[in-house]
């Protein structure tokens, strides 16, 4: 892989299409019919390929090679793409934790063709030493690595996490999840990187957003995939969706619905007020969670970082900085 990650840019935009729609944790027990009729919906609104999250660290949603053989032959079926993404937790459990992600992105990778998608975030900043590790094991594994994390790498600590894992890259992601984000793209450019595809948020739940002129930006500027985060909010505005697929150069297949079917309604959202002298794992206690990492800090993981940085913290240490009157979901 790493061999050639300089040269198979080309090859990854080929792969990924012009438009990418991440699918989140929703799709964790869908069926094989789920991942047909989600390719379908992509496509009416013209995206070329799904990335449904399969992985969450050493967990094999898929469950196994087979099955995930069976979904990416349903989605390929309604002519769209096929990208799994992995959230790897790496440097949080350990050395024997890099090492199973990168067996299972491996496994992932023979399954699809050899593409799959890592999603490395905060467990990572700073972790030099850690990247290493996992570029050394990828760069031997044929095929192509996409990489999203952070779109302001020299805030999050990225510089030398992001020199160590060029090696087995092939394409970045970065998340330009507001307006202000987007600007930063030159630490990328700064740092090396030339293949980047940027990842945009279709809400304004990170701050201040416009994914639209976003795209437009992107395109000027050359990038010819861009990646949408996520697959409800896609449903739930279709046309922003076909607009972003229309600036991109994608026509919309002949055909294709004015709206599509609108999800199921999630369950209500309860939220708890951080108090002072509050920490996660005593909040989760208190609500009756079995884990305070998976049921707080994950689901919350943007806006706790965020009010982190607001106060003055390269991070929050994973959910050890916390701050009266957050609000947080679970």
């Amino acid at each position: 892989m790493a061999q050639a990650a300089t040269t198979n840019c080309a090859k990854a935009t080929e792969v990924a299409g012009k438009l990418v729609l991440f699918i989140g944790t929703e799709c964790r027990t869908w069926s094989i019919a789920d991942f047909a009729s989600a390719a379908r919906n992509a496509r009416a609104m013209g995206v070329d390929t799904i990335s449904p999250k399969r992985l969450d660290g050493g967990i094999r949603w898929y469950g196994d090679v087979g099955r995930l053989r069976e979904e990416r032959a349903a989605v390929l079926a309604e002519g769209c793409g096929y990208l799994p993404f992995a959230y790897c937790y790496g440097p949080r459990f350990g050395d024997a934790q890099i090492a199973d992600e990168c067996q299972l992105l491996a496994e992932m990778m023979a399954a699809n063709d050899g593409s799959v998608c890592a999603d490395m975030e905060v467990e990572w900043n700073g972790r030099v030493a850690e990247a290493q590790r996992f570029a050394a094991l990828m760069r031997p594994v044929a095929g192509l690595l996409y990489l999203t994390s952070w779109s302001d790498p020299y805030q999050q600590n990225w510089s030398g996490v992001t020199r160590a894992l060029a090696p087995c890259v092939n394409a970045w992601v970065p998340q330009q999840y507001t307006n202000w984000l987007a600007t930063q793209e030159t630490q990328l450019t700064t740092l090396g990187e030339t293949c980047i595809q940027p990842a945009f948020d279709l809400t304004g739940e990170f701050g201040a957003n416009d994914p639209f002129a976003l795209a437009q930006q992107a395109r000027a500027r050359g990038h010819t995939t861009l990646w949408l985060w996520e697959y409800q909010p896609a449903l739930r505005n279709p046309n922003l969706t076909r607009s972003i697929a229309a600036a991109m150069g994608n026509p919309l297949p002949s055909g294709a619905p004015v709206t599509l079917p609108a999800p199921q309604r999630p369950p209500r959202q309860r939220l708890y007020t951080v108090r002072a002298g509050d920490t996660l794992s005593a909040i989760a206690t208190r609500l009756n969670l079995p884990n305070w990492y998976a049921d707080l800090y994950l689901p919350n993981r943007s806006a706790i970082e965020a009010a982190a940085q607001a106060h003055g913290r390269p991070s929050s240490e994973n959910g050890a900085l916390i701050y009266p009157g957050e609000a947080l979901k679970y």
